[in-house]
């Protein structure tokens, strides 16, 4: 069956991509799916469930905002993501993955009511619709839909704002889809992502245990990185180092400035400025993904700066 609808209709539904638009493009599919629901032969109880669900309106599905993203491989180079939320009335249905079949099925009737393939339906997440539907679904993690559509986004040349804007995902969370994906990052585009994975995410450590890198004991420890500058302590059972030693500051460089050095047994501080530097043909000069920049700052930047902060304390002592 294809509905007919007139042409402001049709012109307000496929031009403007505003959100109520989308809302009243969803709700007749919805409607459309809730007659065809009867024609089955036989129901799974999902279906069942959202078909009187959908009827007596304890299952409601929420537009929340519509994307256009423009890709060769679809009319007219441009297709458009609508981002929903599925609210249901039973605990049950918390599943993402209960839903594809119904996300195609709703995805057709849309085309078939515009007579084009222009929409990409995906449902955010789903919420329970009474007094707890606040609360997201158990697993935060994305489905593999919205990983496949994050990676041809990438792939299309969308900046990682864009994407964020695009499908609500975080910064943690981009750099962990997108983590193995082949690419060519070279020195100063790898400041830029290890100062941005420290600001905006969890997967570069902010403290080192020194136990972890053969030594007998002491921690390094970020203090600072939202000014581009990576500055640290030291610490073990004799000496606390402040300093600065940011990754690939001066192109493919790890310059380490030592501020001053503090003998903890008796409070004394130096200040005096030492400069030194990781010997340049320990440094990766280019990182093939994200992983591998999430490794090298994980186990081999720590391996490669703490002897030379440590090296500092003779100029103490001298």
């Amino acid at each position: 069956m294809k509905i007919i609808i007139s042409e402001s209709q049709y012109n307000l539904l496929l031009e403007t991509k505003s959100v109520s638009a989308a809302q009243t493009l969803i709700d007749m599919a919805v409607e459309d799916y809730i007659h065809s629901c009867g024609k089955m032969k036989a129901f799974q109880n999902i279906q069942l469930a959202l078909c009187k669900g959908f009827e007596n309106g304890t299952v409601k599905l929420e537009v929340t905002s519509v994307e256009k993203i423009e890709n060769d491989r679809f009319e007219d180079n441009v297709f458009y993501v609508i981002h929903l939320i599925l609210y249901v009335d039973k605990e049950w249905m918390l599943e993402n993955s209960y839903y594809e079949k119904f996300e195609t099925t709703l995805g057709m009737k849309i085309a078939n009511f515009l007579g084009r393939f222009d929409y990409y339906c995906y449902i955010d997440d789903i919420r329970m619709n009474d007094d707890s539907k606040d609360n997201l679904n158990e697993s935060e993690k994305e489905s593999p839909k919205n990983q496949r559509l994050i990676r041809q986004m990438w792939f299309d040349g969308y900046s990682k704002e864009d994407i964020q804007n695009y499908t609500g995902i975080d910064r943690g969370e981009f750099y962990t889809i997108l983590k193995d994906e082949k690419q060519g990052i070279d020195c100063p585009e790898a400041n830029q992502i290890i100062m941005d994975m420290l600001r905006n995410t969890n997967l570069i450590n902010k403290k080192y245990d020194l136990t972890k890198f053969n030594y007998e004991e002491g921690s390094l420890e970020f203090t600072d990185f939202f000014a581009g500058i990576l500055t640290f302590i030291y610490e073990d059972s004799l000496y606390q180092i402040q300093g600065m030693a940011t990754p690939y500051w001066d192109d493919c460089t790890i310059p380490i400035d030592i501020s001053h050095i503090m003998d903890i047994k008796t409070n004394e501080y130096v200040y005096d400025e030492i400069q030194t530097s990781v010997d340049y043909e320990l440094i990766p000069k280019k990182f093939n993904s994200y992983q591998e920049i999430i490794d090298f700052m994980n186990n081999d930047y720590p391996r490669l700066v703490i002897p030379k902060i440590k090296n500092s304390i003779k100029y103490y002592l001298n």
